[in-house]
């Protein structure tokens, strides 16, 4: 690329993961990326390393959202409380953090589907396998309902006053709302109760007469037989003026 021959001309050390986080701060555009790339050599002399790159431009470490989204996958409030915690101890943006992780469960999503995963995700090939091989522990029933949630509680972060307070209670909001079981499990459950109902025969729901109902064909009461008591008798009587 044009930064590593221009990092090759100067006699700068940069690992091409490094040129690679660079290309994606800027967006595409040349312009701001050699704009990043200058401010980085302006601050370290000699071979930089890929945490101080992070460092300098206010990056949060791909390892913590990977850490973040597995403790949001196993619905793990007190880990994912936690680990916010650290990232805000980190100096990091709340805000940016949140997008950050709501672009890792679009990428999930993608991963999960398994079509074109390297052209629709922009990240470098060791992350993409990380990022396909996180994405078979879960359904993609669950990874769309969290990507969902991420992207309806969007605006709420992102015009909050207090971010890490917004971002906390929409993470809880959102594990809470997840099913103990992911949908497709619950439904293969469903199945295989029905399966066992119907192998020890039909439940009586479905037999056409209920338990009562027979009971009153065996032993009928006085009610259903047209038969009176005196006492009716006689308030009929009354009401006939006998």
């Amino acid at each position: 690329t044009h930064m590593a021959s221009l990092c090759r001309q100067e006699g700068f050390e940069i690992a091409e993961e490094s040129l690679g986080l660079i290309a994606r701060e800027a967006g595409g555009s040349m312009r701001d990326g050699l704009s990043l790339l200058d401010q980085i050599m302006t601050c370290i002399q000699g071979p930089i390393t890929h945490e101080q790159v992070l460092d300098i431009l206010g990056i949060i470490d791909r390892k913590f959202i990977f850490d973040l989204s597995e403790s949001i996958l196993k619905a793990d409030i007190p880990a994912s409380l936690d680990l916010l915690d650290d990232i805000y101890d980190h100096g990091h943006d709340m805000k940016k953090l949140y997008a950050d992780l709501t672009e890792h469960f679009r990428n999930l999503l993608v991963a999960a589907m398994g079509k074109k995963v390297n052209k629709l995700v922009d990240l470098p090939p060791g992350e993409v396998d990380q990022l396909v091989a996180q994405a078979k522990t879960i359904s993609t029933a669950v990874l769309n309902q969290i990507f969902d949630l991420l992207f309806k509680e969007e605006a709420s972060i992102r015009l909050s006053a207090q971010p890490k307070l917004a971002l906390e209670v929409a993470l809880i909001r959102m594990l809470q709302s997840r099913p103990a079981l992911p949908i497709d499990v619950l439904i293969d459950k469903l199945d295989i109760l029905r399966e066992e109902m119907f192998a020890y025969g039909q439940p009586q729901e479905f037999a056409g007469t209920s338990p009562n109902t027979e009971i009153n064909a065996k032993d009928p009461s006085p009610g259903f037989q047209g038969k009176t008591s005196p006492g009716s008798s006689k308030s009929a009587a009354k009401r006939s003026g006998v």
